[in-house]
């Protein structure tokens, strides 16, 4: 995750469920009172908007998917079963928090 140079996560729906939004603002520049409206506004440092909820959803676990499937990539590189089983578990959760909230 570190080669990542996004808004690292966790991301989040925004208010009002079309937008997408996290709390981390490193390398983010807000300047002046407009930022710091659109914070407000948007419940968070605006990473995606104008998306539909189920979009949205699947967008705002985008950094959660990346760590859980490199991850897995590693413990199945490395052959660890037991690294193997919690990764896949994650993976299922992942999964269903998106299908189905």
């Amino acid at each position: 995750m570190e080669n990542f140079k996004g808004t690292k996560g966790p991301w989040r729906l925004g208010i009002g469920g079309g937008s997408v939004v996290s709390d981390n603002s490193e390398s983010l520049i807000i300047s002046g009172a407009i930022g710091e409206e659109a914070i407000k506004y948007y419940g968070g440092n605006l990473i995606c908007e104008s998306v539909s909820c189920a979009n949205a959803k699947l967008i705002a676990a985008a950094p959660e998917l990346l760590e859980t499937l490199t991850k897995l990539h590693q413990a199945i590189s490395n052959g660890n079963p037991h690294e193997l089983s919690e990764w896949n578990l994650k993976a299922k959760t992942v999964t269903h928090k998106i299908l189905n909230s």
